[in-house]
């Protein structure tokens, strides 16, 4: 039963979790929890995390949501699940010794006056930051959630940060199996610390239900929906509909996704340079309508932990093509749900895309299998009970 040393299987869609000591007397009936959660943005909080915070409100446990900005339906789902929201100093450019520290103690200090029994920090700068600050403030249980490991080489910055988050805190919850292995590998992540593998924040299966495909004599619809990032692979997305487009006219490619920022960041204008082949349908409050309208879901990415938005196309019923990396691997069973192809490189993606178009009468049983797995692997209500169950909140 034990894989790891100090880990014990659980029970449900491949999560692990280390024997840790359970908070007594924290059922329906019992007082409420306090629950302190903290992420670079209320967006990452909502649209990610928010089937989570709205199962600690059911189990009447309060919850405190931190972030540097909080906006749009991030503002209001938030507060509709009845969620104190607080707003975090915003990111200094470069690093102050000293407003670092100052940052730090402030946090703590309110830490301190709210008295959470468990915090709960999404790796990245404000995530340490956190997990720092309930340290200072002897919080209970400190929780680190780490969403991605980025591949040697890309991201160091990021990977330092996670590494000292797991210095510090008592239970990481990681969205692969890749990536605990992919950190002790390099030495960063201790040996005595729990964790507990999910699948992301699993999917809403009621919300992204299935849906008819599209009629398949009409050219087959390849769909990626992503932030607009180099990393994300969007433009090898665009790339390899372009040497498609050549030989296959009928078929068509959309992208969807809001435009990236940063140093990896695509521009809205480069995308559209694909325009003769690639229709760009902008941001997207709402994917299922996309979803609805493509034959097969594509995508491309070059790191990931768990990527939400295949998970969702999954639900709706949708045959997969995506990279053979961390966290993508795991949702494609080969040619029986989609397909894996190797990262940064659009011929072999071109080549995977029209396998579906040679076969389009294979389409309607890989679908089905999409939605199988989605259901057998990648439901958010089992990710919510293994979560509240570690952190004894259930």
């Amino acid at each position: 039963m034990a894989e790891t040393q100090g880990v014990t299987a659980l029970q449900g869609p491949g999560a692990r979790i280390a024997a840790l000591p359970r908070v007594a007397g924290t059922g329906t009936g019992a007082a409420l929890r306090r629950v302190a959660i903290v992420a670079g943005s209320g967006q990452q909080l909502w649209r990610l995390r928010g089937g989570l915070i709205g199962a600690m409100r059911a189990n009447r446990h309060a919850v405190t949501c931190f972030a540097p900005v909080f906006s749009g339906d991030s503002e209001t789902g938030l507060d509709d699940l009845g969620v104190e929201r607080r707003v975090l100093a915003p990111e200094e450019p470069g690093f102050h010794f000293f407003g670092e520290r100052r940052r730090v103690v402030a946090l703590a200090r309110e830490f301190e006056a709210l008295r959470p029994h468990v915090v709960l920090a999404v790796c990245g700068p404000d995530g340490l930051r956190a997990v720092k600050a309930a340290k200072r403030a002897k919080v209970e249980q400190v929780v680190a959630i780490v969403s991605e490991v980025p591949a040697k080489g890309m991201n160091e910055a990021l990977v330092r940060v996670t590494a000292k988050t797991m210095e510090l805190a008592d239970l990481a919850v990681f969205h692969n199996a890749d990536d605990p292995k992919t950190l002790r590998s390099r030495g960063m992540l201790p040996a005595d610390l729990a964790y507990v593998i999910v699948p992301g924040a699993g999917v809403d299966l009621a919300y992204h239900g299935v849906q008819p495909l599209p009629p398949l004599g009409e050219g087959l619809v390849f769909l990626m929906i992503s932030r607009l990032d180099s990393v994300k692979g969007v433009l090898d997305f665009c790339e390899a509909a372009r040497i498609l487009k050549a030989r296959a006219p009928s078929a068509r490619f959309r992208l969807a996704g809001p435009a990236g920022d940063g140093a990896t960041g695509v521009s809205v204008a480069a995308v559209r340079a694909f325009g003769d082949c690639v229709e760009y349908l902008g941001a997207l409050d709402d994917v299922r309508p996309a979803l609805g309208g493509c034959h097969v879901y594509v995508y491309s990415s070059h790191a990931e932990g768990m990527p939400r938005s295949v998970l969702e196309a999954m639900a709706a019923g949708r045959p997969v093509i995506t990279s053979n990396l961390a966290g993508c691997r795991d949702t494609v069973d080969e040619r029986i749900n989609g397909c894996l192809v190797t990262p940064s490189d659009p011929n072999e993606l071109a080549a995977a895309m029209e396998s579906f178009l040679k076969r389009p009468d294979l389409i309607p049983s890989i679908a089905r299998a999409s939605r199988a797995k989605a259901e057998r692997r990648f439901d958010e209500r089992d990710v919510h009970a293994t979560l509240l169950g570690v952190m004894g909140l259930g």
